[in-house]
């Protein structure tokens, strides 16, 4: 038990990344879809206020949802500074903090795989 523990402690500032992630993870599955759609939005204003793009809607609809990704990154820094300043055990650490957010990338993107049968046709956009 004492291997454990020292390890757990050795390891702390990962732990927190690897919860604050979770939370992360979470906290964006309930704002995705508002965001989401909003951003679907204003790429369609875009279109009406240029016909042209019409043809290249997909794209701008990806390329739109990388705010996603940006977003994931910021809360995760903030997250892990809000853990970070109630936590006795750590100090903020921006490195780390980026960390949690790269956790939470990849905890996104495995969960999206093993749902991806799950999802409804055009719910990708």
């Amino acid at each position: 038990m004492h291997k454990i523990l020292s390890y757990a402690k050795s390891h702390i500032y990962e732990l927190h990344a690897l919860l604050v992630a979770t939370f992360v993870v979470v906290l964006m599955s309930l704002i995705k879809g508002p965001i989401k759609r909003k951003l679907v939005q204003s790429v369609d204003r875009k279109i009406a206020k240029r016909p042209k793009l019409a043809g290249k809607r997909k794209k701008l609809i990806r390329r739109k949802n990388m705010h996603l990704i940006y977003l994931t990154m910021l809360l995760s820094i903030g997250v892990f500074a809000l853990v970070a300043k109630l936590s006795p055990l750590i100090d903020f650490s921006f490195p780390t903090a980026v960390m949690s957010g790269v956790f939470a990338l990849c905890e996104y993107a495995f969960f999206d795989q093993i749902t991806f049968d799950i999802r409804e046709e055009g719910e990708d956009e």
